[in-house]
């Protein structure tokens, strides 16, 4: 049987109940969860570690989680308040927090300063203060002091979306144990830090930086943190990004680049990302023709969305003759999404592509696509197509109609679902984009 909570663990988490209150306003508007409604030892429940939210350690009883998020509390998290108390000095004879390993107070409403006695848990590696924007910034500068010395925690996750931040907080300088770093959707402005791509932040493997305000990086050529291959997924999305290409490491897996100012040409480094499953590009100012490696980054791919650039001429169907889509994007037999609009590429209609099995959504409108629409002479192909753009170029002839008849994935609509996130929200954003 596994041990009961520490009474004084009991007694800190029932003093940061009286202290915390959940606001009806925040409630009705975020759907809120009340997690600490069954805090209560009166009815008999007496057993911390069994209180929704609180996790125990099973062989020592002791505090290790304590999940908060989504409660829509409110206030600011200061050194006089009980949290005080839970995460201050504790006795040598109990360690109270000091095995706490990760702590989620995301989805509320705090603001103000942070409790300077965050710096005493040494053990913490998972801290996520995610939307904690609705009454003012959260002040990161105690930890900022609690990182400064050998002794300070070893993050791994940090998760500050939509914190209202204004600036990189100055305390990931010292957070080289870092694997996932999120600081999207917040107000941080100016340029992408040099300590940021630092060699020593190389064991990240999931950096999102994007819905900021950044313009550019300080540090060119843009070399991004992973020599070891393991940033995963970087998305610096929806900037004001100016200059050519950061160079994401080899193992990237999920590249989003979109909605930012990016110039020049697609480099020739981009055939290196060879396991690559996301490549978004959309809405920059790209421009000249597209790599001949398009369908070689991996047979994982399943998002390829380069809509809205300046994309000119016509494209290699092979390393020396016809010019044309690549033909080797045959490979990628788990494409989901395939976004060539508003570019200027000329080919004749892709029919090779409806040999793709999973293909659900081909964008290509805008361009200088040519020619008659044939009628497939068996096979239809695109048997998940659903969703095809083809305004806006110059095809002759009329409309093939044996390939509408027998598109029938187009005809399902019970029980549908994209089974890919990004592809939902790129064809919703290609759909507003139809509709301005």
């Amino acid at each position: 049987m596994p041990p009961l909570c520490h009474d004084d663990e009991r007694s800190a988490l029932l003093q940061f109940k009286e202290s915390r209150i959940s606001n009806d306003f925040y409630a009705s508007k975020f759907d809120c969860r009340p997690t600490m409604a069954s805090w209560k030892p009166e009815e008999g429940n007496v057993d911390c570690c069994s209180w929704d939210g609180v996790h125990c350690n099973k062989n020592t009883g002791h505090v290790i989680k304590l999940d908060l998020s989504h409660s829509c509390l409110f206030g600011s998290i200061n050194s006089s308040s009980s949290l005080s108390k839970f995460f201050g000095e504790l006795p040598i004879s109990m360690g109270n927090l000091g095995s706490l390993k990760e702590l989620d107070l995301s989805q509320n409403g705090y603001f103000g300063q942070i409790t300077s006695s965050l710096r005493n848990l040494s053990q913490l590696f998972f801290l996520d203060l995610a939307q904690n924007s609705y009454r003012g910034t959260i002040e990161l500068s105690v930890l900022t002091k609690a990182t400064s010395n050998t002794t300070s925690q070893k993050l791994k996750y940090i998760g500050l979306r939509s914190c209202n931040l204004t600036k990189f907080p100055n305390f990931l300088q010292n957070q080289h144990h870092l694997l996932v770093l999120d600081l999207s959707d917040n107000r941080i402005h100016g340029k992408v830090p040099k300590w940021l791509l630092d060699p020593n932040m190389q064991n990240l493997n999931a950096l999102n930086i994007s819905h900021n305000l950044l313009t550019g990086f300080d540090q060119h050529p843009v070399v991004l943190p992973g020599n070891k291959g393991d940033l995963l997924t970087f998305d610096l999305s929806s900037n004001n990004l100016q200059g050519p290409f950061p160079v994401p490491p080899p193992g990237t897996i999920h590249y989003l680049a979109s909605n930012n100012n990016l110039t020049g040409e697609i480099p020739s480094w981009i055939c290196n990302l060879n396991i690559l499953e996301s490549l978004v590009l959309s809405h920059n100012n790209l421009s000249g023709l597209l790599p001949q490696c398009l369908g070689n980054f991996s047979n994982e791919l399943s998002v390829l969305d380069l809509q809205g650039n300046n994309f000119f001429g016509t494209v290699p169907n092979t390393f020396i003759k016809e010019r044309r889509i690549p033909r080797s994007l045959i490979n990628c037999s788990k494409l989901e999404f395939l976004g060539l609009g508003n570019n200027q590429i000329s080919d004749t209609f892709p029919s090779w592509l409806g040999t793709l099995p999973n293909l659900n959504v081909l964008i290509l409108r805008s361009n200088i696509f040519y020619g008659i629409i044939k009628e497939p002479r068996t096979d239809c192909g695109f048997s998940k197509l659903r969703i095809i753009d083809l305004s806006n170029n110059r095809f002759t002839g009329t409309l093939p109609s044996k390939s509408f008849l027998c598109w029938n994935a187009m005809k399902i609509h019970r029980n549908y679902r994209m089974d890919s996130g990004e592809v939902g929200n790129a064809a919703k954003g290609n759909k507003e984009e139809e509709e301005t």
